[in-house]
This record gives C-alpha cells, structure tokens and sequence, in this order.
C-alpha cells in the first residue's frame, strides 16, 4: 500500500514538473514572438487605410482593448441570461423522485360528454 502511495506521489510530482516546464516555456516563446514583433513594429512600415492605423503598435493595442471588451460583455451576458439550474423543472418533481403522473380529474355530471 505504501508502495502505490509514493507512486501516485511520484506521478502528481512528475506531472506537477511538466506543467511547470511547459508553462515556462511557453512564456520564454510568447516573449520571444512579442519582442520580434515589436522589432518588426519599429524597422518595418505598414500601410493603414485610416490614419489610427498607423499608431505605434495599434494591431497589437486593438486586439487587447477587444479581447477585454468581449469577455466584460461576457460576464454581463451571464448576468442577464443565465436562469436557475431548475428553471426548466417541475420543482414537485424534484422534491418527490418516485414522481407519477397525476391523474386527470373525473368530469362533473358522471358521465363524459364530449
């Protein structure tokens, strides 16, 4: 039983490790494609159709104002359409798990006229 134990240890330890080294170097290459695109920001020209485009680093500021946009109207979305986890429900049904139908009401007057 020890045994086992100290091998699931071992694994969360090796796969902990993994996730560190790969979360690291992941960073080290999104620094890297940022700072060579920041090289080519500055050596090299583009050609804007609009003069904002021009702006020092615009691409690069646009996409971030936008990604931020999309995820605050997210959360506010959720706010607005996001329903009870038993809003769909019959609450009776979830109170009583052995649910029946219930019956249809006998019609007055003891016999069926349709």
């Amino acid at each position: 039983m020890k045994n086992r134990k100290n091998k699931t240890l071992l694994d969360h330890k090796v796969q902990t490790l993994t996730l560190q080294r790969f979360g690291r170097a992941f960073t080290i290459a999104l620094v890297i494609v940022s700072l060579g695109l920041l090289v080519l920001e500055l050596l090299g020209h583009r050609y804007a159709e609009v003069d904002i485009e021009g702006m020092f680093f615009f691409p690069a500021i646009f996409g971030f104002v936008s990604f931020v946009f999309i995820v605050l109207a997210g959360k506010l979305l959720r706010r607005v359409l996001m329903r009870d986890e038993s809003y769909y429900a019959d609450e009776d049904y979830f109170a009583n798990r052995d649910h029946k139908p219930k019956p249809k009401p006998k019609p007055k007057g003891g016999r069926n006229v349709n």
